[in-house]
């Protein structure tokens, strides 16, 4: 594959989408039939737990319904629960069951071990300079979007 900086946008973008089917397909190999927004979720509450579903749809750049649906979902499997806001009574927040902990305890092995099977044959300073590039990215884009320097530095490295 040649690699040139023009081809970031997809290298990053197919990246991540292989990166999603892997681990979706990983954790159904294990009996675990998580959407990854459900993943990722169950590991930001694990995180930050109490946060609005406001926050959550602001992190993954979706509209309130599409995580209202999520959050259901995820309601209806007893892995979270919504508790109103004791500040704002309009708004509830969502934290993670004991069931929803349990489960994070569960796939969080299996989500190391993905980890290292993706990284095992890439030495740790291509790691790291992959990693400090994608950060500066990241920076760039977020730099006029406070939202986007908030949630990032709020709810990531998770």
């Amino acid at each position: 594959m040649k690699h040139s900086q023009h081809n970031l946008g997809y290298f990053v973008g197919t990246s991540a989408r292989l990166m999603r089917n892997a681990m979706h397909h990983r954790m159904k190999e294990n009996g675990y039939d998580l959407t990854i927004e459900q993943l990722f979720i169950i590991k930001i509450l694990h995180r930050s737990d109490g946060l609005s579903q406001q926050v959550l749809a602001d992190y993954f750049s979706k509209d309130k319904g599409s995580i209202t649906r999520i959050i259901n979902t995820m309601e209806d499997g007893n892995l979270v629960v919504r508790i109103p806001d004791k500040i704002d009574k309009r708004s509830k927040l969502i934290y993670l069951t004991p069931f929803g902990k349990k489960l994070h305890q569960e796939i969080h092995k299996i989500i190391l071990d993905f980890n290292e099977s993706l990284t095992s044959e890439i030495s740790k300073e291509d790691l790291n300079q992959c990693v400090t590039v994608l950060e500066k990215i990241i920076d760039k884009l977020c730099n006029h979007d406070v939202a986007c320097a908030t949630k990032i530095g709020n709810i990531s490295n998770s």
